[in-house]
């Protein structure tokens, strides 16, 4: 059990660093005076809709918005996976003894929906290179957003 501790903190960890690089993005481009303050809203779904919202007005260039929003799409859908995992009992499956269910409970429009996830401890791994990966892949873009908008912005002044 000690292994799936610290691939689920990984996770954790990962998706924080990505919610941080957002918020320090969002300073850069001048969508909040403060990235802690940025960083602080917990709704990260709605935090991800408005930052592409956001970015997407201060970008006309259609390959930047496209680039923008499939980053962000790829996020919402590593969102869901962990929300899934923390907000799960988890339960050793006895069957075969290497996978991992994850029961998920919550309440949609006052109804009960229940999820059921199975992962190896191997997924789980590949899940947190997921998130790593995109991190990294966001890195990537918004530094080539920043030399873009730097760009726009040099001509503009002329």
């Amino acid at each position: 059990m000690t292994e799936l501790y610290q691939i689920l903190g990984q996770i954790t960890f990962s998706f924080s660093r990505i919610d941080f690089l957002i918020s320090s993005v969002a300073f850069d481009f001048g969508l909040t005076e403060s990235p802690y303050i940025y960083f602080a809203n917990s709704r990260f779904e709605e935090k991800l809709n408005n930052f592409n919202d956001e970015l997407s007005i201060q970008f006309k260039n259609p390959d930047f918005i496209n680039e923008v929003n499939s980053w962000v799409s790829r996020l919402q859908e590593l969102r869901k996976k962990r929300n899934n995992l923390t907000h799960s009992i988890i339960l050793s499956n006895i069957k075969d003894g290497e996978d991992l269910v994850f029961y998920n409970y919550r309440l949609n429009k006052k109804v009960l929906v229940r999820e059921v996830n199975y992962y190896s401890l191997t997924d789980l791994k590949n899940l947190n290179n997921d998130f790593i990966k995109a991190h990294n892949d966001g890195f990537t873009l918004f530094t080539k957003l920043k030399d873009a908008k730097t760009k726009l912005d040099v001509t503009d002044n002329i």
